[in-house]
Formats: C-alpha cells, sequence, structure tokens
C-alpha cells in the first residue's frame, strides 16, 4: 500500500538578514515604539470626537501622570505636595493649547 503526504506551505515568512538595511531596522523599531502612542492618539480622538495629533496625546499622558501623583502622594512634605499640585496645574493649562 502506498502512502502519500502533502505538505502544505502557508504564510511562512522567510527574513534574510543579509537583505535587510539599518534604515529598515531603525523604521521597525521607531514603529514598534510608537505604536502605543498612536493607539492612545486615536483613542482621544474618538473620546472627543475630534482628531488629535501626537503632541497633544503626549500632553494628556502628561498631565494624567501629574494629577495621579497629586491625588495619590507617596510623600509627606507639604511643600513636596504643592510642588506636585502646581506641576499638575501647568500641565492641565499646557492641554488647552
Amino acid at each position: 500500500m502506498e502512502k502519500n503526504i502533502s505538505l502544505q506551505q502557508n504564510n511562512i515568512r522567510v527574513f534574510n538578514t543579509q537583505l535587510m538595511q539599518p534604515a529598515s531596522i531603525l523604521n521597525v523599531i521607531k514603529k514598534a515604539a510608537t505604536n502605543p502612542i498612536e493607539w492612545l492618539r486615536q483613542y482621544y480622538s474618538s473620546v472627543l470626537e475630534r482628531e488629535v495629533t501626537t503632541g497633544q496625546t503626549l500632553r494628556y499622558v502628561h498631565a494624567q501622570l501629574a494629577f495621579l501623583a497629586g491625588v495619590f502622594p507617596a510623600y509627606d512634605s507639604l511643600l513636596v505636595h504643592l510642588g506636585v499640585g502646581a506641576w499638575a496645574l501647568w500641565a492641565i493649562l499646557r492641554c488647552k493649547d
């Protein structure tokens, strides 16, 4: 009795490292590093119902971090608490630009 085995090759990616240029490798790294910011930009655009730039997204994240540092303090000094409050106020005012 004859046994036949057929193998199918679907969606197999082969990378030739000699063909990959340093510039393309840097582009892949840059895209991987900026993907989370792009996801946040799209999220803020959908929530605010207007287009948000990457710079505005970074300002919103900055304001959120400053607010959280003020709401959940890990310090006892009144001076540091006032500094964090001023930082949060400054970050929030920058979001209006």
